[in-house]
């Protein structure tokens, strides 16, 4: 409660909705009746009304007006209202009620310079009161979006995994090419030449011969084909092969120049003989 100048009248508002009028001079001037109003902010009230506490007043009277939201409360009797040497006098309750009439919340405070003292035909208004602070009935409902997200669990983020590293391939050493040999026609034999050169065939026309495509140069001894010894080199393989090859082509040419000469006799047989002088 706050402590009131001399003189000087005011308001006591609880959390209830009780509002109690404080003054310390109505006693002693028996004032029996008076009025003030209440500002009552109540979005979803269905009814507002006042509660009257027992006095020995005769009229006990309120009023909302739901556009200016104001509670106007009228108490008047023919005997003071204050008992002898007090200064509260308690009035009586707020009550505002939802559509269901269950319990709604709401904002009350006193309107300023509201409250009205009636001196037997006179009305008098006082001025410079002390007027309490709004206080709220009932539980409040915020929607407000701050609230909402407070209300909101946390979500803690996942861990994002640490990138693997990437390997790198190492580039791979291509097979190592060993060209094939190539000689030069010896001296002692004119049918020798090298493995990539084309020899003459039997039918006068020259003979590709493609070297055979060079394997990988692998360490060790390699068993060689054509049943070549496998201690032999390469060298002397192609020697053979080259010499085998001559050797082959000498005897198709003496086979052709064999049955040239069988033919010749054969044509030199049938021609007809001179008669002899």
């Amino acid at each position: 409660m706050r402590v009131l100048a001399a003189g000087r009248d005011g308001f006591r508002l609880d959390d209830s909705g009780t509002v109690t009028v404080l003054s310390q001079h109505a006693a002693k001037e028996e004032v029996s009746s008076l009025g003030f109003s209440l500002l009552v902010e109540a979005e979803n009230a269905g009814r507002v009304e006042f509660q009257f506490t027992e006095s020995s007043a005769e009229i006990l009277e309120y009023r909302y007006d739901k556009d200016t939201k104001k509670l106007n409360i009228y108490v008047a009797g023919t005997e003071r209202l204050f008992a002898a040497g007090t200064d509260a006098l308690t009035i009586g309750r707020v009550i505002v009620q939802d559509e269901n009439g269950g319990e709604a919340s709401a904002r009350v405070s006193v309107v300023e310079d509201s409250l009205q003292y009636v001196y037997g035909s006179e009305r008098k208004t006082m001025q410079e009161l002390d007027l309490p602070e709004a206080v709220q009935l009932g539980s409040v409902r915020d929607d407000s979006p701050d609230d909402d997200d407070d209300n909101v669990p946390a979500v803690t983020p996942a861990a994002t995994p640490a990138p693997s590293p990437v390997r790198t391939p190492k580039p791979t050493a291509g097979p190592v090419v060993t060209p094939a040999p190539t000689r030069s026609p010896g001296a002692g034999n004119s049918y020798q030449a090298s493995a990539g050169t084309p020899r003459p065939s039997p039918d006068g026309r020259p003979e590709s011969t493609t070297a055979p495509p060079a394997e990988e140069s692998v360490p060790g001894i390699t068993p060689l084909p054509g049943g070549g010894n496998a201690g032999q080199p390469a060298d002397q393989d192609m020697e053979s092969q080259g010499i085998d090859i001559v050797l082959v082509i000498a005897i198709i040419a003496i086979v052709l120049v064999a049955i040239v000469v069988g033919v010749a006799f054969v044509v030199l047989g049938k021609l007809p003989k001179r008669p002899k002088e």
